[in-house]
């Protein structure tokens, strides 16, 4: 939702689609789609930031796009590819630091920053040591912008200093009784301890440990289904206003049983949710996404059909998506600072 109150949702093949503020089942929810029939570089959308200063940017697999859908003349989308200085035209992340420097993760072409004189791109020359970012950003306590990268068996945080990459390699466990410590996500809690998902489990390093030191220690847990986990194969964390880790759960591969674990971080237990408590979920959609709104409720969204689920009050409350809606896999959710939530 954007500061006019419009909703905008991007979707895998038609583009951005505005979507009605308030539904009336008389009348469609999709007042109108963007493509590239309207200037936007391709029809793939993967994320939707908007930035502290109200830009509106899109990332696509064509490329990055400014948008101002208040434009009446000239071009709705301002587009940025390789000609204009992207390392790679696949577009899969954004994330704005808290200087207000806008982050671009790449398929396979690194990471740049777009600063006021134009793009900055991050290779192997600048220490940048993978081709590909899977796995996400995140900024730490002290105010370091990480990258969570992996090639093969090894799992890397990638940490910007200054103009330069510094590569540390995660020191996992070299065993793996039931698969492999396969990096899948990271953060630093607001305690500063260290969070890895895993397809072995969720690791936890030390709080008195720095970016450098993960290449040396031992984690202090890794939490598995012994645990409390409902299952060991970690796709997704998420922390949350009070401090608590919200952890996502596949049994059985990707059409398997899904389950929301839950870190609190006062009694230092875990606890599981499945269908209940409000949860109505179909078998195998696995949710994609998290973010937390200002009174502290936190959506999810989900891989295949569209929908969301609100938490509040200790209950979930499902929020499918409305007919006529496009109904696909939700990439990011993002509330920005005025409160609004964006979907994409």
């Amino acid at each position: 939702r954007d500061r006019e109150g419009r909703w905008w949702i991007g979707t895998r093949n038609r583009g951005l689609c505005l979507v009605t503020a308030e539904p009336d089942p008389a009348r469609p929810v999709v007042e109108r789609c963007y493509s590239t029939a309207d200037g936007l570089p391709a029809n793939d959308v993967r994320s939707i930031l908007q930035t502290s200063d109200g830009k509106i940017w899109i990332g696509t697999a064509g490329g990055l796009s400014e948008f101002t859908p208040a434009a009446e003349e000239g071009r709705l989308f301002r587009n940025y590819t390789t000609a204009n200085g992207l390392s790679q035209i696949a577009v899969y992340r954004l994330a704005e630091d808290r200087d207000g420097n806008l982050w671009i993760g790449t398929r396979s072409g690194g990471v740049m920053s777009l600063a006021r004189h134009g793009f900055v791109s991050y290779k192997e020359a600048d220490g940048f040591l993978s081709a590909s970012l899977h796995h996400g950003i995140f900024e730490t306590a002290r105010g370091e912008l990480c990258f969570l990268t992996s090639t093969g068996s090894h799992s890397f945080i990638q940490r910007l200093r200054g103009e330069r990459f510094t590569v540390t390699e995660i020191n996992f466990p070299k065993h793996a009784v039931g698969g492999s410590f396969d990096l899948h996500g990271g953060l630093q809690d607001r305690a500063g301890e260290w969070w890895f998902a895993t397809g072995e489990g969720l690791v936890r390093f030390s709080s008195r440990a720095r970016v450098e030191d993960l290449s040396r220690l031992n984690p202090n847990a890794v939490y598995t289904s012994t645990d409390g986990l409902a299952a060991n194969f970690i796709h997704q964390i998420s922390q949350d206003a009070r401090g608590g880790l919200w952890i996502v759960t596949v049994s059985g591969g990707s059409a398997g049983e899904l389950r929301l674990n839950r870190w609190d971080c006062s009694s230092r237990t875990l606890s599981g949710y499945a269908a209940g408590k409000g949860i109505s979920l179909v078998k195998g959609d696995i949710p994609t996404a998290f973010a937390e709104d200002p009174s502290q409720n936190l959506w999810i969204g989900f891989r295949d059909h569209g929908a969301l689920l609100r938490y509040r009050r200790g209950r979930f409350e499902p929020f499918p998506a409305p007919p006529g809606t496009i109904q696909g896999r939700v990439n990011a959710l993002r509330v920005d600072r005025l409160g609004r939530l964006w979907i994409a």
